[in-house]
């Protein structure tokens, strides 16, 4: 499943993807940063701009800054050609 951006949307996008030789996933595909609001040194979102950034606000709630695509759960099925 992947975050689906749709305001008005109650559920994930479903995707399949097959990983080959010649698939191209980045090691950022559905790395969370969690913002420290107490940090001494904040990290500039730019910096990692394909990741989700989640921030904690000072009123409780969690913003979320997401990338356009980014897979929030999965299974994983290894398969073996004969």
């Amino acid at each position: 499943m992947a975050y689906n951006k749709d305001p008005n949307s109650s559920k994930p996008i479903i995707f399949h993807y097959e990983v080959t030789e010649d698939s191209a996933e980045t090691w950022a595909e559905g790395l969370n940063l969690l913002h420290n609001p107490n940090a001494k040194m904040q990290v500039d979102p730019d910096i990692f701009p394909t990741i989700a950034h989640h921030f904690l606000r000072k009123d409780g709630n969690i913003e979320s800054r997401m990338p356009e695509f980014h897979p929030n759960a999965f299974i994983t099925l290894h398969t073996k050609i004969i």
